[in-house]
Formats: structure tokens, sequence, C-alpha cells
């Protein structure tokens, strides 16, 4: 019954409202849709490591041996970008919530050629706007970027912001044996090529560290490698700052890890992102949701750390939920709750 309620206020296709007992968990699910031979990135992190950084073919998104080393997640069917990519879908912020809340739609873990990806930071954020993305971020792997790279990308995010109708985030992706994390909202570059943060609890004691108080950071793909962060063990000291994990990454879709995180302590909320490494920044349907007041990099911000976001794989769906006065991704107290589920 509280499935066929929400599918009914999803399938109105309105602003609908309604009133359910949930139980906080999310529905167990494991698909995969991988397009090629998975090429594990230990290898080339320890490559980097002997050599400080991996050669690489310039603009083609390869490394200089002709692999890409992301490959597991290349997009299944790339489509053309063509002169109508200007207005794929409509904003969702048109709908207001409580408290003066309004939803956005974004993606928070891409890549350019800065890393393994193709074309540059600048392109990527324009074309993340044209498909009606609200904010984007890109991600290149933290072992393969520079200083100078890395400055860029945070130039080019502040140049394409324009605040009330497109936020560019910066950040990249401390890419290690112990699993893949993002890192948000931070000038520092930390690299696992570096012997200082070359595991996930020295990352988390940097994270815990007071120059970093406004670090945000995303558990990328926690099902690969196949034990990342020691098999997502619950870590008091990094809390504060694992604000998310990503259930859908372009290809595969894991909200039994998902559970898992939250089972042995993590509060993460979960996320919907592309992990574009081609040319196809927005194009999939996939969405990560946010409610905030306004959209300005500093309430996009506020929003993740709160964990007001929703994983969706459709463009057009959004959803929140508030517990009593509390906005998904409060803690809140155990005892009974009423649950406002908001939905079109």
């Amino acid at each position: 019954m509280k499935l066929r309620l929400l599918l009914l206020a999803v399938l109105l296709g309105t602003a609908s409202w309604l009133a359910v007992t949930w139980s906080g968990r999310a529905d167990s699910v494991s698909t995969h849709r991988y397009v090629s031979t998975p090429i594990d990135h230990r290898t080339h992190i320890t490559e980097a490591t002997q050599l400080a950084r991996t050669a690489r073919t310039e603009n083609d998104g390869l490394h200089s041996d002709g692999i890409d080393p992301h490959a597991l997640y290349l997009p299944v069917s790339p489509r053309p970008v063509d002169a109508g990519a200007q207005a794929v879908v409509s904003s969702p912020s048109a709908i207001t919530l409580p408290d003066g809340m309004r939803f956005y739609h974004g993606d928070l873990h891409s890549h350019t050629s800065y890393s393994d990806g193709k074309g540059t930071p600048q392109e990527a954020f324009e074309m993340a706007r044209s498909y009606g993305l609200d904010f984007f971020t890109v991600t290149d792997h933290a072992y393969m970027l520079n200083d100078t790279e890395w400055a860029d990308v945070r130039a080019q995010a502040r140049e394409a912001t324009t605040n009330g109708e497109f936020i560019g985030l910066y950040g990249y992706e401390w890419t290690s044996n112990n699993g893949h994390i993002n890192i948000f909202n931070t000038s520092k570059l930390v690299k696992a090529t570096d012997r200082d943060y070359d595991t996930a609890e020295e990352l988390y004691a940097w994270l815990s560290k007071p120059a970093q108080v406004n670090t945000i950071a995303q558990f990328n793909h926690p099902f690969y490698p196949p034990d990342s962060f020691n098999s997502l063990q619950y870590k008091r000291l990094a809390d504060r700052h694992m604000f998310l994990m990503e259930i859908h990454d372009g290809n595969a879709l894991r909200t039994d890890k998902f559970n898992e995180g939250l089972e042995v302590g993590w509060r993460v909320a979960p996320t919907d992102n592309s992990d574009a490494h081609w040319q196809t920044w927005g194009m999939k349907r996939g969405r990560n949701g946010i409610i905030a007041p306004a959209l300005t990099y500093h309430h996009i911000i506020n929003a993740l750390r709160a964990r007001r976001t929703f994983a969706t794989q459709d463009e057009n769906l959004v959803l929140a939920l508030r517990a009593d006065d509390n906005w998904m991704g409060s803690v809140i107290r155990n005892g009974p709750v009423h649950f406002d589920v908001y939905a079109s």
C-alpha cells in the first residue's frame, strides 16, 4: 500500500502531497550494465605512486598506453548533442515546498581530459547546463591532476555560476585501493599517491582537521573496488564529513550497499550521478536531486551537508520527505514519526 501511494503521487505529474508511515529503508536492488571489461585503477595508482604522474595523451581521454582505466563506467549509448538540447527538461524549481524550499537537479561526479575523461571543465559545465541541470560538479581523479589543472577546475566552476540559474561546484575524486571518494568545497588537493593520504583512515583523519570543517565528502560506487572503505567500516572520525553515498553511477544501481552503510552507522544520503568520462555531461536520465531555499552555491553546499538529497533515474521526478518538522537528512529521535511525502 505504501508503494502504491507513492507511485500514485509520481504518476499524477503534479505537486502532490500525502502522509505515510515509512520504514526508512530502501529496497535492496542490484542491477549491472557494464559495457566493457573493467580495468582496475589499482594498477594505475601504483604506477602513479612510483612515477609521480601517469602520462596521458593530450585531449583524447586515454592514458599513453591507449587504455581507459575507468572503462567500467563508460556510457552505454552516448547520443549526439544537437541544437534542441538547450531545453531538454524544465527545471523542477517551479514547485514550492513548505519553508520556502524548492527542488533542484544536478550531478556530483564527472570527469574531463584533466584525468581520464574527454573535453575540458568549461565544456562540461556548459553542456550540463544546456541539458537542464541546475548544478554540476567536475571531479577529476586527484592523482592525475596537477596544481594548474586543479586551479582551473575551480576557476571554471566560478565562471559557470550564475545565482538563480546554474551553480558550478568543484571537487575531485580521491582514488585509492581502498575505494573512491569525492571531495567537495575545499581548495586543498589530496591524492592517494601521497603516502600521507593513501588509506581511507588517513583521509578520514585529514577530513577531521579544523581546516576542513566545511569540506563535504561522498562515497563513490561503494561496490567497486569490492572491498571499498574496508567493507564500509564505520569510522566516527569521518562521520561529520561523509554526508553522501552514490547508489547509482550511470551504470550500476546498488541500494544494497547504501543499506549496508546505514546499518553500520554511516549517516549518508543517496545520490545518483553520471560518473561521465565522455562528452555526455547532463545527458543521462538519472539525476541527483536536492531541496534548498534558493539556487546559490551557499544553499547547494548547505543542502548537501544537511543530506537533503534524493536519487532518481527519471529527470522529471522530484521527491522530498519531512518527518514532523524535520526535512529528510535530519537526525531525529526514536519514536512515532509522521512523514509528509512530496512527489511530482
